[in-house]
């Protein structure tokens, strides 16, 4: 019997369909081949397959609630994590249309990571904010949550950005989740960069 490999490092992951594979890859795998995919082996009109795709994110997640608790803040952190990945689903949906693909090419790949980064502010966020409500106790995500988030939102989108005020904060955390999610997309990328540098020196 072959052990599941050690979790990764999630300070450098903004994907968070990333850390549920590999930060616990035995649970991972457990949720994968009991639950995900006897659920999704039928095949159904595209209207029908979303709603039961959407049936099967709840399943797995409810067995998750299952073992951790139903705690408020466990369900928080479920939330999150399950809109995290719908955002996700959504970005690789339009990644696969012809379309931005055409917009792709008309500005160059570098222009392309920098929108990417921009865009993936959306799904770090509600990752961040889960780690919050998993890790902290009861009450401690959702202050964060409301203070940090909806109030420095608001504040943000009001032009209240006094360096004391939440929306500067707010502005703060999306510039550097700018930088942040280029960082980790450098970590993703480096490992097929460095395949594609050895194959080329074989050739």
């Amino acid at each position: 019997m072959r052990p599941p490999p050690p979790p990764i490092c999630i300070s450098r992951v903004s994907r968070y369909s990333r850390m549920w594979r590999h930060f616990d890859a035995g649970l991972y795998q457990f949720l994968k081949n009991q639950v995900y995919i006897p659920l999704l082996k039928a095949e159904l009109p595209t209207a029908l397959a979303i709603i039961r795709n959407l049936g099967t994110l709840v399943a797995v997640f409810g067995v998750v609630l299952a073992w951790h608790g139903t705690r408020t803040h466990y369900i928080c952190w479920v939330l999150l994590s399950a809109l995290e990945l719908i955002i996700e689903k959504i970005g690789k949906a339009i990644w696969d249309t012809a379309s931005f693909q055409e917009f792709r090419k008309s500005i160059g790949e570098i222009n392309t990571r920098r929108v990417i980064a921009v865009a993936m502010i959306a799904t770090v966020m509600p990752g961040i904010f889960g780690v919050f409500f998993f890790l902290g106790v009861e009450g401690v995500g959702s202050t964060l949550f409301e203070t940090l988030l909806m109030k420095g939102a608001k504040e943000f989108f009001t032009g209240k950005l006094d360096p004391d005020s939440t929306g500067f904060a707010f502005a703060h955390m999306i510039l550097l989740g700018y930088f942040y999610n280029n960082v980790c997309l450098d970590f993703e990328e480096a490992p097929a960069a460095k395949k594609d540098e050895d194959a080329k020196k074989k050739e």
